[in-house]
């Protein structure tokens, strides 16, 4: 199973979360709960890739926009950071639907990025 962090599209008004973006389809920055955090952080100790399902928004569909590598992941009682590198553009529709609210989820990685 891959893990998946969920975010809302970059333009879109209702950021629960402050992310940084490098364009549409390229996450480079999260700000997420310690528990995201420290999922990350393990993904970078293994070197596992984190899939970013991004929200549809404005007409766009929900997409898998692309896989990330963790650079860097820290974390304090409540707030996490996590920086990412080393993108693989995606740009498939999600195989699952997140529950308003989640913000990562479980699931196997795109067929052809296994």
């Amino acid at each position: 199973m891959a893990g998946f962090v969920v975010v809302h599209h970059r333009r879109d008004g209702d950021q629960p979360w402050s992310n940084h973006w490098g364009d549409d389809d390229r996450l480079q920055m999260i700000t997420t709960t310690a528990q995201i955090a420290a999922r990350c952080e393990q993904a970078h100790r293994s070197g596992e890739r984190i899939y970013v399902h991004r929200c549809g928004f404005g007409g766009r569909p929900p997409s898998i926009c692309c896989s990330v590598q963790v650079e860097s992941a820290s974390y304090d009682a409540k707030v996490g950071w996590v920086s990412f590198s080393a993108f693989e553009l995606v740009g498939r529709s999600p195989s699952r639907q997140p529950a308003r609210g989640d913000n990562w989820y479980e699931a196997d990685p795109p067929r052809s990025h296994r």
